[in-house]
């Protein structure tokens, strides 16, 4: 699998994970500012940005394991926001001898689906920004997973296909 990832800087491991309405590029201020003092690693999951969303079954907390790895990362502060969150949480249960820290902001539980009020809230915001996908609206990239915004996120964790 080819996942889109990024290492810069010296220093303490950093590791940014996306939110499931972006992609890597909504790190870019904290991309400049954290190279400078740290080694920093922030990458595209499955079907953001520059990744691809190939058939199959697939587990993101093991891509990032692979992807820190494939870069040497041995321990690393973990910040994840919403999905890159769970991703990170999911990661430092799998492999805690992986993670110096743990940030976590809005992280969903793995195997927790939205509930009916945040679908509501989350149909609500789609209607106020015109039918565009709302990560665009909000300058998120591409408006996060390829096939669209966050109605492409369920696809990402849903289907029994592709769980664990």
């Amino acid at each position: 699998m080819g996942l889109y990832a990024e290492v810069a800087g010296e220093g303490p491991a950093v590791v940014l994970v996306h939110e499931g309405i972006c992609d890597s590029r909504m790190w870019e201020p904290q991309w400049e500012t954290f190279t400078r003092a740290h080694r920093v690693l922030r990458l595209d999951l499955r079907g953001f940005g520059r990744s691809p969303l190939e058939p199959g079954r697939f587990s993101n907390a093991r891509d990032l394991i692979e992807t820190l790895e494939r870069y040497g990362f041995e321990r690393a502060a973990l910040v994840g926001v919403s999905l890159g969150g769970r991703v990170a949480l999911e990661v430092a249960i799998a492999r805690p001898e992986l993670v110096s820290t743990l940030v976590l902001v809005a992280a969903g539980l793995p195997g927790e689906e939205p509930t009916d009020e945040i679908r509501a809230a989350w149909a609500e915001e789609e209607a106020h920004v015109g039918g565009r996908p709302a990560a665009t609206a909000r300058g998120c990239g591409s408006g996060g997973a390829q096939a669209g915004g966050r109605d492409a996120a369920p696809s990402v964790r849903a289907p029994a296909s592709r769980r664990r």
